[in-house]
């Protein structure tokens, strides 16, 4: 199943990622990929659950063939669906970048969230994620997360990137930084409670988080996830690297960071 962080903060996105490809010890994959260096687009995507592979192999195609954020949501949406769409092969992705705000010429952040499984442990209907993809049609469509957030804190539409960029940074100033997660339910959930104990101690002792901080504590809490789960659970499908090393991204507008990258050779 394995386990990723996504942190929102003033600085840009901060994407942290263990490096297990499944429960075996000697198999690893990088479920963080970022778009490549002659993409017109400054974007990440982080993967988890089954086929992380596929999800990945996506996410480059997408890029390699569309020139704006939205466009490469979209391309992407399109073939999340139609992988995992009515099967039992759990999957979550995370997508974020930053649009451009054509009247002010300032960068929108945006997250893009495709999930096919539920808390309880069932699986979202075809029916359900043939609606989100549809819902591209909108301006805001349901996979589009940072500005649905928004709008279910504020009660109010928002109409253009214009409102967006002004909501967001008045949410983040508020309540920022943000952290969310996906993984297993049945055991990060809980793990992941204790996590969220400490980055609400860290909210509040230190406002002016900025993103190389947050990449550190996020790799920490890598570190310490998968080190206890491999403790509790001997087939955990949550760990780090032969030399314990988890992988950490920071996407700020118009730059990609890989702060850490485990090496498995």
């Amino acid at each position: 199943m394995s386990l990723f962080f996504d942190v929102w903060c003033d600085d840009g996105f901060v994407l942290g990622s263990d490096v297990r490809l499944s429960g075996g010890e000697s198999k690893f994959l990088h479920k963080l990929c970022v778009s490549g260096r002659s993409s017109r687009v400054k974007c990440a995507v982080a993967v988890c659950g089954d086929y992380p592979e596929v999800a990945i192999n996506s996410f480059v195609d997408a890029c390699a063939r569309k020139d704006s954020l939205r466009e490469i949501a979209h391309l992407y949406a399109s073939k999340w669906t139609e992988r995992f769409s009515g099967t039992n092969d759990y999957s979550a992705v995370h997508l974020v970048g930053f649009e451009s705000d054509s009247e002010s010429n300032q960068p929108v952040p945006q997250v893009w969230f495709w999930c096919n499984g539920k808390t309880d442990g069932s699986f979202h209907s075809n029916e359900d994620l043939q609606a989100q993809l549809s819902s591209f049609s909108k301006f805001i469509p349901i996979n589009n997360h940072i500005p649905q957030k928004l709008e279910e804190a504020h009660r109010d539409s928002l109409k253009n990137l214009k409102d967006e960029r002004q909501a967001v940074t008045t949410y983040l100033s508020r309540f920022g930084p943000i952290f969310t997660w996906n993984g297993d339910m049945k055991f990060w959930g809980s793990a992941v409670s204790s996590i969220g104990a400490i980055l609400e101690l860290a909210k509040h002792e230190k406002r002016a988080w900025i993103a190389n901080d947050l990449a550190n504590l996020v790799s920490q809490c890598l570190v310490f996830l998968a080190n206890v789960g491999n403790i509790l659970m001997p087939s955990s499908s949550v760990g780090l690297s032969p030399d314990q090393q988890c992988d950490v991204v920071i996407l700020r507008s118009g730059s990609i960071e890989r702060v850490k990258w485990a090496d498995f050779n």
